[in-house]
């Protein structure tokens, strides 16, 4: 499968692992909203600063 890790970065620097296995990211706005295989969904304010396709990691900020 080719579901990617979602990471929150927030001010402080850490890093939060939003969700494990996202299927489906939909950018609208200032609002990323992730979506799970199961139909699980978080919706963040921010915006995607990194996509790794080889890390399956997407982080937003």
């Amino acid at each position: 499968m080719c579901e990617s890790k979602v990471i929150l970065l927030r001010e402080d620097g850490t890093r939060e692992t939003v969700m494990d296995e996202a299927a489906i990211i939909r950018v609208n706005g200032e609002y990323v909203e992730v979506r799970g295989l199961l139909g699980e969904s978080v919706t963040l304010k921010g915006a995607i600063s990194e996509i790794d396709l080889m890390e399956h990691e997407i982080t937003v900020k």
